[in-house]
């Protein structure tokens, strides 16, 4: 199957737009202002190298915006200290509870 541009760009954003919808939905909401603050633009500029190609205009310039846009999450998401696991945990257990509510 091949999709055009504009298909994968539809289903980028139902991504990002599905991850943050998830991870708020476990209390995870810090982390999913992290996704809505940067996940798109790393989307976004790793499409248009995509596009253009490794041996495109400005590729480098695009490359260190992209990895310093990754570098600026991932600050963001070690300063969290890991709490997502705490609020999986959680969500799990409520998850676990609910399905020996209807195993009963």
């Amino acid at each position: 199957m091949v999709f055009t541009a504009n298909q994968t760009d539809g289903y980028s954003r139902e991504y990002l737009r599905r991850l943050a919808i998830m991870l708020e939905q476990i209390g995870a909401n810090d982390y999913a202002e992290i996704e809505k603050a940067y996940l798109k633009e790393m989307v976004n500029i790793f499409e248009v190298i995509e596009s253009r190609g490794f041996e495109g205009p400005n590729y480098e310039s695009l490359e260190a915006d992209f990895m310093k846009t990754i570098e600026k999450a991932d600050k963001e998401y070690r300063n969290l200290d890991e709490q997502i696991n705490a609020q999986i945990y959680k969500y799990a257990l409520i998850i676990y509870k609910e399905v020996l509510e209807l195993d009963n």
